[in-house]
């Protein structure tokens, strides 16, 4: 599976979220007091002025923020901007009409939230600017992944004595990713390709995922990772949501742990909640009953799923693709380069069941140079073995496109 950027240990973790969490900085701020400006010279870069402290009172320091686009999209959409027509503004030299029309709607708000949370990473370096990345709602829950690591791992490393060990982790601008196996529970769902059993943990802090836990397994042959939420046990989720939280600058959870954070009695039931849902979690991956199941499972889609049908690619315009591959593009969004990676990994394996074709999708995640993509094609392999045969049937004996029949 894919490699992050905390993959050694527990310990290693905790540093990484630790070091980004000090570059943290929240604000909870009146929508009227953020002025949008573009910088001369640089009109794809989107500037925000906003009062340190959140409101306009006289003698008020200021942030001054480059606007990552991701940001940028969230505060498209509090305005009913697509952000499409901020890009198109930028790129055919109308900036200035973009910021004006941001202006604009931000001092007359479109609705009764007036407060909305702005969140920033530090400067670098004491003459560098502050990044805005992310914007959201003042009921947003800052459940950040130094939380949730301080909440988690000690969870994790009592467990079974020890026993699971970290098999890849990445913490990204967007997500945390982690994935956990137990080397001692092993078996093979085909002879000579064993699995072992885990879980993984998902966050993000910019708003574009929940609190997640779920299964998972780590093949050994090509160390490949699946995503199988839905197969053992109960995943867990939990939203990043919470009461109306007060205008101004915000307490960062490494600032004082104990008092983190401040006037929010939802974060202590957060954090029991979560760890008692982990510990669940934890039990029912590693169960043994539970594991056998899961294999059972798997072996089932390794020898008695339909195999792949219109496996050669006849013409130039078929070039390293299938069926099988252009409805799992369709569905799952997977590019047609991602497509002709499979297709090699198809071909090169030789195997065509249900259980090659997830394998296939799972082991170019190897070589993807983005982690959270990879992760994504780990979750569409999962996908791709929970189907029911009649399900799996749709893609193995799929036809070739009208457009491509020739």
């Amino acid at each position: 599976m894919k490699q992050g950027n905390g993959n050694k240990s527990f310990e290693d973790l905790k540093a990484v979220a630790r070091d980004r969490a000090s570059r943290k900085f929240d604000v909870i701020a009146n929508v009227q007091s953020a002025e949008f400006r573009t910088v001369a010279g640089h009109p794809q870069h989107m500037h925000l002025t906003l009062p340190e402290r959140g409101s306009s009172p006289e003698h008020e320091s200021y942030i001054s923020a480059v606007i990552d686009e991701h940001a940028l999209d969230l505060i498209c959409g509090y305005a009913h901007m697509p952000a499409s027509y901020h890009r198109y503004c930028r790129n055919e030299s109308k900036a200035e009409l973009a910021t004006h029309n941001l202006n604009a709607w931000f001092s007359d708000p479109i609705t009764d939230k007036e407060r909305r949370m702005f969140r920033f990473w530090r400067p670098e370096y004491d003459m560098g600017n502050y990044r805005l990345r992310s914007f959201h709602s003042s009921r947003y829950m800052r459940f950040d992944d130094e939380v949730l690591m301080d909440a988690c791992i000690p969870v994790i490393e009592k467990f079974k004595g020890g026993s699971l060990k970290v098999a890849s982790c990445n913490q990204s601008e967007h997500f945390l990713n982690l994935k956990c196996t137990m080397p001692s529970m092993r078996k093979e769902v085909k002879v000579g390709d064993p699995i072992e059993a885990g879980f993984r943990l998902k966050n993000g802090e910019t708003g574009l995922s929940k609190i997640l836990g779920g299964g998972f397994i780590g093949r050994l042959i090509c160390t490949n990772g699946m995503v199988l939420d839905d197969w053992i046990g109960d995943p867990f989720s939990r939203k990043h949501i919470t009461g109306v939280q007060s205008i101004g600058v915000m307490p960062q959870y490494w600032d004082d742990p104990s008092r983190f954070p401040q006037g929010n009695p939802a974060y202590g039931d957060y954090v029991h909640v979560i760890r008692k849902q982990l510990q669940q979690l934890l039990e029912q991956c590693f169960s043994e009953e539970q594991f056998e199941r899961v294999v059972e499972r798997l072996a089932s889609t390794a020898h008695l799923s339909t195999t792949i049908k219109n496996l050669d690619p006849h013409s130039e315009s078929k070039k390293r693709t299938i069926p099988a591959l252009i409805v799992v593009g369709k569905e799952f969004g997977l590019s047609r380069n991602a497509q002709q990676n499979v297709f090699d990994a198809l071909h090169k394996d030789g195997d065509f069941t249900q259980w090659g074709f997830a394998n296939a999708i799972t082991r170019t995640a190897n070589d993807h140079s983005n982690y959270d993509e990879a992760t994504k094609l780990e979750e569409i392999g999962g996908n791709i073995l929970s189907f029911p045969q009649r399900m799996w049937n749709r893609y193995a004996q799929a036809d070739w496109p009208v457009s491509m029949a020739a």
